[in-house]
């Protein structure tokens, strides 16, 4: 008969998980981490070699409206990661976005030393906007498969009126100093 540990290890060893195991943010959260938010479109998701030799993508996207941060027509942001030929490197539970998606995305600080700025709790800090087929409303949704999450799952899917309206009060919530 397995012991109770042999059973469980025997599990772990059979579904291993691949996730990247997160806090789970709140709205104002997200707000206070991002250094700018904005409602817009990818343009252009291009992967390339960084000076030091790594794979980065850089996504530029054309604003629809600015949230947080200086008010731009254009965004550009790199992240690490992407595919180029034969070669990938992939990051666990970070947000990737393709040509011509629409989403609300919270961009998080900048690193000085890669000059790669991560959306803000990895793939919370990206809502694709779709329209629901059945309903006919804009929709602002995360996918959050990739994360594991340290407590509850945070909110996946929304309105995207009710979305933008929530960012709207925190951003105006933290420039108060509140």
């Amino acid at each position: 008969m397995l012991g109770t540990g042999a059973l469980l290890l025997s599990l772990l060893w059979a579904y291993p998980t691949q996730g990247t195991t997160v806090k789970p943010l709140s709205d104002m959260d997200m707000c206070r981490a991002a250094r700018q938010i904005f409602h817009g479109t990818c343009e252009e998701a291009r992967t390339e070699w960084d000076s030091r030799g790594r794979l980065v993508t850089r996504y530029r996207f054309k604003v629809k409206e600015g949230l947080k941060g200086s008010p731009a027509t254009w965004v550009e942001f790199v992240q690490p990661g992407g595919r180029l030929g034969d070669r990938a490197l992939v990051v666990p539970g970070a947000a990737t976005f393709a040509p011509n998606e629409e989403a609300v995305v919270f961009v998080g600080r900048r690193c000085d030393q890669t000059g790669c700025a991560f959306t803000v709790g990895l793939a919370q800090g990206k809502f694709a906007v779709q329209t629901d087929p059945r309903t006919r409303l804009r929709v602002a949704a995360r996918n959050l498969e990739e994360l594991e999450f340290l407590g509850a799952e945070p909110q996946t899917s929304r309105p995207l009126v009710t979305l933008l309206a929530n960012i709207r009060s925190n951003v105006r919530s933290l420039e108060a100093g509140q």
